[in-house]
């Protein structure tokens, strides 16, 4: 059985000193709490730019092309994926880590992986992937 997650780095990677909204940024500040990626206002180029940044995210993550195009395909699920990307980036040091991790049973979620409960769950499962490695992160 899989241990959900480890944090290998420290706490200092925090992500609450980004700001602004730049498409790989990840988080914004609002008022002291911090919001995601996927709660932003975009116009149609930088829904566009984060459209391309998810697609080649996920792709190089090794998940077949059928598979993204279904991960992509709706509103919001493109800035979901790149909150997902930072929260993995914020944990795992090892992009490959991070990767093994999407594909790997969780118990946080039943058993299935991350990348079971996105397909399964479209953007609803993608906000509860999100949820819980931000909970990691400030945990």
């Amino acid at each position: 059985m899989r241990r959900p997650i480890q944090r290998i780095l420290p706490i200092g990677k925090r992500l609450s000193s980004l700001s602004g909204r730049s498409v790989l940024s990840g988080i914004v500040a609002v008022g002291g709490l911090s919001m995601s990626i996927a709660s932003a206002q975009y116009d149609n180029d930088e829904k566009l730019a984060m459209a391309r940044a998810a697609a080649a995210w996920v792709a190089r993550s090794g998940v077949p092309d059928e598979m993204v195009k279904r991960l992509l395909d709706g509103e919001g699920r493109a800035a979901a994926l790149l909150g997902i990307h930072r929260a993995l980036r914020c944990i795992f040091a090892d992009s490959d880590r991070a990767v093994r991790w999407i594909g790997a049973p969780n118990e946080a979620f039943d058993g299935a992986s991350a990348l079971d409960l996105m397909l399964a769950d479209g953007l609803a499962g993608m906000r509860r992937v999100e949820a819980y490695l931000d909970a990691e992160i400030a945990s």
